[in-house]
């Protein structure tokens, strides 16, 4: 997305979402599912606007997840989408005397809410779709239909404060047909990370950004997890959510940090190659 601008009329709020591929060319506010079998008045259609696509969408309340599906033409397919409109994220001048909630504050009270204890082991925020207390699947990861193997799949994070995030794309472990990914973030400050319940460590030793290994439980829709952080001294346990994007899984090569190594090993071969190629030299000028 190129970039998105709220818009409130006659007390309603509507998203004017300028996107920065074509890709897709309509929107629907429901699943992916839902509009396959939708009429096509129910779809959103693009305006043109500087040659972006700009979809204008309904906005019930900020800080809310929205579902919605995006066709995308070449694919002839529907794909579910969840989008987040934070509302920290508007500039002063454009509130004209509305005064919001400090989502600060509030971020911080549950926060002290929470304390050292944490949040309790199996606790879940409800948001929707299948990510439920009740639902056996939740916590486990997905079976999904690819070879055994490492990959790249683009991840977005909501939830906290919103300074903290998680590198994308990230690397997709497929082992025995079942999805993990490996979540490097952006803080050195978390210990530990929570899904469905099940608790899982901080893999980095080196003192490096914290990195974890977790079960992708489903693919574009909102997983929620626990992530707890020692950033404010006292071990804060905090709630974020996960959308991992099917479409998006490519060659683990697009991940930043494997390109980095592979720019790595190649200046390390060009330089041991270069060495023995200077001995060699070197050798062949004493022979003479």
């Amino acid at each position: 997305m190129e970039r998105c601008e709220l818009v409130v009329e006659g007390g309603e709020m509507k998203a004017r979402m300028t996107m920065s591929s074509y890709s897709y060319s309509l929107l629907y506010m429901g699943s992916a599912e839902e509009a396959a079998a939708a009429p096509y008045e129910d779809y959103i259609e693009f305006d043109r606007a500087d040659d972006y696509y700009v979809f204008t969408i309904p906005v019930r309340a900020l800080n809310e997840p929205i579902s919605c599906a995006a066709y995308r033409k070449r694919k002839q397919k529907w794909y579910s989408r969840t989008l987040l409109l934070g509302a920290s994220t508007l500039p002063e001048e454009a509130l004209n005397g509305l005064v919001l909630p400090d989502y600060e504050l509030i971020d911080k009270a549950v926060e002290a809410y929470s304390g050292e204890e944490g949040i309790p082991a199996g606790s879940v925020v409800a948001l929707g779709g299948n990510m439920d207390a009740d639902n056996p699947t939740y916590g486990e990861a997905m079976e999904i239909n690819l070879p055994d193997g490492r990959y790249s799949i683009n991840v977005d994070i909501a939830g906290g404060s919103g300074r903290a995030t998680v590198s994308t794309p990230t690397l997709l472990l497929v082992q025995d047909g079942k999805a993990y990914a490996r979540l490097l973030w952006s803080s050195v400050y978390y210990d530990w990370m929570q899904v469905g319940g099940v608790t899982y460590p901080n893999e980095t030793t080196d003192g490096g950004n914290s990195t974890f290994t977790i079960p992708v439980c489903s693919l574009d829709s909102l997983i929620p997890v626990v992530a707890d952080t020692t950033a404010m001294g006292d071990p804060v346990a905090i709630q974020y959510t996960l959308t991992f994007y099917r479409e998006s899984i490519g060659d683990e090569g697009l991940i930043p940090q494997e390109a980095a190594k592979k720019v790595v090993i190649v200046a390390v071969i060009i330089i041991v190659a270069g060495f023995v190629l200077n001995l060699l030299l070197k050798k062949r000028r004493r022979k003479k």
